[in-house]
């Protein structure tokens, strides 16, 4: 989670509680004259301790309901996620969670809190996906931090949303960076194996090799507008021009790698709703 949605969730929870601040002061003043106009014969001193002590419990719980609501209402959530930290699949993947397509190519494994890729001199991808799928009717974003090994970096480490339209029709938004340092984003649409729509992000950026750097794809319907951020900084943007055939598109997680004798690793991959 970024500053700027940390301090959102600040504000809104506070809001919240400002919320559940009213419902409970509200809730006081009730319960005072419910309690004044059903014991007209009680000791002052017990009218004071009950008038005390059932509004106050009123306002502590008008309080925390309005948190907890400010808090779940605001809270951008995340609908999966892998940080590679159960140690449970050390030396594999969770089934549950990721397909592994690199069989043929090289291996990717979980290990030390972190996703090992490696790549044997195949000049194909190498890529796991995960289970989970999505459509786009709604705000939403896949994240993901990656790293190129230093020491075997013949190729690029990417962030991949591929969508399957029909048998013929497919599109990727893909952010990579390569062996030399230069990272991007970039989009396609295909069309019996043709490309039909493509965008590049006019920021290049140069990232040390060795270092952890995030990507991040973020989609925005009904426009279909793809925005494409690198270390929380946005390097651009594409408006798809396919937009009314995306909407009900089922798309997917997948990272991996394409080149030569590369090695790379990634953690922290997470798809998650965007408040708009």
């Amino acid at each position: 989670m970024n500053v700027d949605e940390i301090m959102k969730l600040s504000l809104q929870g506070a809001l919240g509680a400002v919320f559940g601040a009213v419902i409970g002061a509200s809730a006081q003043i009730i319960a005072a004259r419910i309690q004044r106009g059903s014991h007209p014969s009680l000791p002052t001193t017990s009218i004071g301790v009950k008038r005390f002590f059932l509004p106050a419990l009123f306002l502590l719980v008008g309080l925390t309901i309005g948190v907890a609501y400010g808090i779940q209402r605001n809270t951008i959530p995340v609908i999966t996620a892998d940080d590679f930290s159960n140690s449970q699949f050390d030396g594999s993947l969770n089934p549950q969670l990721w397909n592994n397509h690199t069989e043929r190519f090289g291996t990717a494994i979980q290990k030390n809190g972190i996703l090992h890729l490696t790549q044997f001199g195949k000049e194909e991808g190498l890529w796991i996906d995960t289970k989970y799928r999505f459509t786009m009717r709604e705000p939403v974003f896949i994240e993901a931090d990656l790293m190129i090994d230093a020491n075997r970096s013949n190729g690029v480490i990417r962030l991949d949303l591929p969508v399957d339209l029909s048998r013929n029709e497919a599109f990727i938004p893909e952010c990579l960076q390569a062996s030399d340092g230069l990272a991007y984003c970039h989009y396609e649409f295909f069309r019996n194996d043709q490309t039909i729509d493509e965008y590049e992000t006019p920021l290049l950026l140069h990232l040390d090799i060795g270092s952890w750097n995030t990507f991040r794809i973020e989609v925005t319907p009904p426009e279909m507008i793809f925005d494409f951020y690198v270390n929380g900084n946005l390097i651009g943007s594409h408006t798809a021009a396919q937009a009314s055939l995306m909407r009900d598109a089922v798309g997917r997680l997948a990272v991996g790698t394409y080149g030569d004798e590369i090695s790379g690793y990634v953690d922290n991959v997470r798809i998650g709703k965007l408040e708009r």
